[in-house]
């Protein structure tokens, strides 16, 4: 018969967890050779002993090390962050390996916190290797939080098979609601969540950041062009077809009307709150709806 006489937390990975994606290449590590503000996934396995005295625990197998630097394979630099996944033969089931972005190096927890995020950041943009074990498929989840933690916007990253070099992967950010961005999460994993595992399979990150965006985006509707978007302050109306428009008008999430104009080229936005809007154009043969980002 076995008694549970004590518990030894054995971390597979350890523990380091700043703003804005910080170390996003992996070349600043702490003296044990881990990346400063990431946390990687780590398990906790109980370490029991039997009615003799002696200590047992799973038979857990991985393929390599769980979690850490990899210096032959990086995308750019020195660096890039491997992880793989690993399998208990105890319970007979795989679990995935991960790593979190966190705000500071002191942070402890892979679930814990995230890192302060900037509005005016809006595009995320990161490399990945993928070799996949029994066709698993690697993950990866970027979410964006208002002042009381609502969820403004969320992209999740199916990661697959791909081991010819690094894959480029990236994302604009558009928010869901009006109200302003106050924090952010990103973490990777082996395995999609609600997915098996499998021993082999690895993950290769590097090269992640957050950017604006430095170029002027038109958007064209029709025979309506508007430009940039997102907006800081003034947007520009053009026809493209020589078609006139006779109303401007913007909406918020709500579907309040918060600025409205008659046939014009030119808007000045400046006084509304950063977030997401509707804009629409309209005469007496069309009406246009799109989408407008404030910065």
């Amino acid at each position: 018969m076995k008694k549970i006489l004590l518990i030894i937390c054995a971390c597979v990975a350890q523990i380091i967890s700043n703003a804005q994606i910080s170390n996003g290449g992996f070349e600043t590590l702490n003296p044990s050779n881990v990346p400063n503000y990431w946390v990687p996934k780590f398990y906790i396995f109980p370490v029991l002993i039997d009615s003799l005295g002696l200590p047992t625990a799973d038979s857990v197998v991985f393929d390599g090390f769980m979690s850490k630097i990899n210096t032959n394979n990086p995308h750019s630099g020195n660096n890039a962050y491997e992880m793989r996944s690993g399998y208990n033969f105890t319970k007979k089931e795989g679990f995935s390996s991960g790593v979190r972005a966190m705000a500071d190096s002191s942070t402890i927890g892979f679930f814990a916190g995230g890192f302060p995020y900037q509005p005016s950041l809006n595009k995320l943009q990161f490399y990945y290797r993928f070799e996949s074990e029994m066709n698993d498929t690697a993950f990866a989840s970027f979410v964006v939080y208002d002042e009381n933690e609502e969820e403004i916007f969320k992209a999740d990253f199916d990661l697959t098979v791909y081991e010819s070099g690094y894959k480029e992967m990236n994302k604009t950010i558009e928010y869901t609601s009006s109200k302003p961005a106050s924090y952010a999460i990103l973490y990777f994993l082996t395995c999609k969540p609600e997915s098996e595992p499998h021993l082999g399979s690895r993950l290769l990150i590097d090269d992640i950041s957050l950017s604006s965006a430095n170029f002027i985006q038109e958007t064209s509707i029709g025979g309506i062009r508007f430009y940039p978007n997102p907006i800081k302050n003034k947007l520009y109306i053009e026809s493209i077809n020589g078609e006139n428009f006779d109303e401007i008008s913007v909406f918020n999430l709500e579907g309040e009307l918060v600025f409205s104009s008659l046939n014009t080229e030119e808007i000045d936005l400046s006084n509304l709150n950063s977030g997401v809007y509707f804009i629409k154009v309209q005469n007496n043969h069309f009406t246009f709806t799109k989408k407008l980002i404030k910065e």
